[in-house]
């Protein structure tokens, strides 16, 4: 479930009033225009003249003030859209009126009491605000954009008629030979689109690789080398797709609170001019100041498993036709059915515009963001207990008191064919079912006779394959995260872009573009899979009973180690486009040509770090594998999903709180 608030500008009462004394009320001639099938029932004015307006195939606005509180009447049957709106209207207070240009239609209240506050905020139809915004701008000089520039004014609703992609220069989509989809600010909001992932499950013929990517909090992924995608996903089948914000790298971490569109280009054109990929394109548009009108707009969302969003947008003409600023904001919180999973998102956004000439003017833009949070696989921890377990239900594996094992039927040791083995000889420091706040205990000298769980290889599982995922029945689909709090990931991007457009004479458009995109990010990560065991050990090195013995009730989710990685992202891009029009008349057409050069540099710095025993305890070089330091972290059975994970969590920037002193190996470093 998730909830819109939105604020917009308003319309002045009187504004509206002037705008419907200029249209005609609804001519008598109307009865013989194109009749059109009706079935819109009784009910609240503003959902039922929508209807109208899409079963009508027209236009219409309308205050909302002035509907507010007003049911409409049903209307059923084959006729013209004027007798259509005068039986919706009947008796009920409001009239209609018809713009004999664009054949809108505007509804007004004829009588009552002003609007509250004396504002009236004008609802209408995507198309119809255009045309209102046409003619209230009819007698200012236009601002005629460069071929490089693409607005979204002229989108209505969910439709864009221009666009950038494919051939980096304004294009009706129409001309555009190739496979092109335009995702307009108002089809992003109408589905809730906050983020790359949530964009491409609308996309066409795109699918996710659902892994470990930054976005989901552990730091894996595309992208581990460069600032690029933190996500990986398929178009047409084909991998390596890339997103781009002005066909640069956008980054992982995009959200489209700065967003006003986005293109998805796929096929051929998809790899034109560098920035591309096989396996498609998608190319965000960040807002830019605009120095022909001013937009105030704060949008407050919530939702399930506690979503809050906060994001504003203001933008101010200081002076006219000549310069504005523009600010955004972001603040957001987002969980999941999966416990121990969050994001965290703050963001702003600063742009500026300055026109020095109609030929000449500048824009600028500076975003910074910080993302931070704990991500997870859709599925659970893989299945390395079911083939024990099968085992234990038939009989073939039983518990041997006297000899405390486990035992096949003739009395043999449990091994490979039952889903048993030994791990490696390690240290491991040890996490009970009741958390980091229980002091840790150490367990030396595990030697492999000493570490046995249950352990499904490939081998004797199902042949060729890898670790198959653990079974419903064992951990339900989607209600754990096993990696859970042992991950965490902090990020932080900035975006800084300055470009200067230029006019030298009729036809002939220059742009030159800077852009210096920086990620820095700080990530605990596990660089394998997760599998659910049981420890088969009944006793601990020492001979003490082992507390977390498989026969008490216990599970564990290896492996046991983990490791932080520091990441430093640095990319410069210099682009220098030109582009020259000529038209020919009608024998030998209208052509455009375009030239353009780039340089792209990239700067990669990766740091990984692990704990280690300090002083090499047990011998050899400080890295060697028997001072590394394993964590295991065991939960009851039939304890809450809450706590099927590896571990307890931890910002890395505190990563030194988990060094402490265990009894009998010292300190970690």
């Amino acid at each position: 479930m998730t909830i819109f608030h939105q604020l917009h500008d308003s319309f002045q009462p009187a504004l509206f009033a002037a705008l419907f004394s200029c249209l005609t009320c609804l001519p008598a001639a109307a009865e013989s225009a194109a009749k059109h099938m009706f079935d819109i029932p009784a009910g609240d004015a503003r959902p039922m003249l929508r209807q109208f307006a899409a079963q009508a195939k027209t236009e219409i606005l309308f205050p909302v003030e002035s509907v507010e509180g007003i049911k409409t009447n049903a209307v059923k049957g084959e006729m013209t859209a004027q007798q259509a709106i005068e039986g919706m209207l009947a008796a009920t207070g409001l009239s209609a009126a018809r713009d004999t240009k664009t054949e809108a239609i505007a509804i007004r209240r004829n009588a009552g009491p002003p609007p509250k506050n004396g504002v009236a905020r004008v609802d209408s139809t995507p198309a119809a605000r255009a045309e209102t915004n046409k003619a209230n701008a009819a007698d200012e000089k236009a601002i005629e954009l460069t071929p490089f520039t693409v607005t979204a004014d002229k989108d209505a609703g969910y439709q864009a008629t221009n666009t950038l992609d494919g051939s980096r220069l304004n294009t009706p989509l129409r001309d555009t030979p190739g496979a092109i989809s335009v995702f307009t600010k108002d089809f992003l909001d109408d589905i809730g689109a906050t983020n790359l992932e949530s964009i491409l499950r609308y996309d066409v013929n795109a699918e996710i690789v659902d892994d470990n990517s930054d976005n989901r909090g552990t730091g894996q992924g595309a992208g581990s080398g460069s600032i690029e995608n933190g996500i990986e996903w398929r178009t047409r089948g084909l991998g390596a797709s890339t997103s781009t914000n002005g066909f640069r790298a956008a980054g992982a971490d995009t959200d489209t609170y700065n967003i006003e569109r986005v293109g998805s280009n796929r096929g051929p054109n998809a790899i034109l001019f560098g920035s591309g990929a096989a396996g498609g394109v998608l190319n965000f548009r960040t807002k830019t100041a605009n120095v022909s009108h001013n937009v105030h707009t704060a949008e407050f969302r919530v939702g399930s498993h506690d979503e809050h969003r906060t994001s504003l947008d203001v933008n101010r003409v200081l002076i006219e036709k000549k310069l504005a600023v523009r600010v955004m904001g972001l603040l957001s919180h987002t969980e999941d059915q999966r416990p121990h999973v969050y994001t965290n998102k703050k963001g702003v956004t600063l742009a500026a515009q300055y026109r020095f000439s109609d030929d000449t003017n500048v824009n600028v833009s500076f975003d910074r963001q910080l993302t931070a949070g704990i991500g997870s696989q859709a599925w659970g921890p893989l299945d390395q207990v079911s083939l024990f377990l099968d085992g234990l239900k038939a009989g073939q594996v039983v518990w041997n008191q006297a000899r405390e094992r486990y035992e096949t039927r003739d009395g043999n040791v449990v091994g490979a064919a039952s889903g048993v083995g030994n791990k490696a000889s390690r240290t491991v420091v040890v996490y009970g079912p009741d958390g980091p706040n229980v002091p840790a205990v150490l367990w030396e000298g595990i030697t492999i006779a000493a570490n046995r769980t249950t352990l499904a290889t490939n081998a004797t599982r199902y042949a060729g394959e890898t670790f198959t995922v653990a079974d419903e029945g064992i951990v339900p689909y989607n209600r754990v995260s096993a990696q859970g709090g042992a991950t965490y990931t902090a990020a932080a991007t900035s975006n800084f872009t300055a470009t200067f457009n230029h006019r030298w004479f009729d036809h002939l458009y220059m742009e030159l573009a800077y852009n210096r995109a920086t990620r820095r990010s700080d990530a605990a990560m596990n660089n394998a899979a997760q599998p659910l065991q049981a420890d088969l050990n009944y006793r601990l090195p020492d001979g003490a009973l082992n507390p977390y013995f498989y026969g008490n009730g216990y599970y564990f989710i290896g492996p046991e180690q983990g490791f932080r990685h520091l990441r430093a992202n640095d990319n410069d891009t210099i682009r220098a486009a030109f582009s020259y029009d000529i038209d020919l008349g009608k024998r030998w057409g209208h052509h455009r040509f375009a030239a353009m050069g780039e340089r792209y540099e990239n700067r990669v710095l990766q740091f990984r770090a692990r704990e280690q025993w300090a002083g090499a305890p047990y011998g050899g070089l400080p890295e060697a594998n028997q001072n590394h330091v394993y964590r295991r972290r065991y939960f009851k059975i039939d304890g809450p999903w809450e706590n099927y994970t590896q571990g307890y969590g931890h910002d890395p920037y505190y990563l030194k709180d988990t060094y402490q002193s265990v009894r009998g190996a010292g300190t970690l470093s």
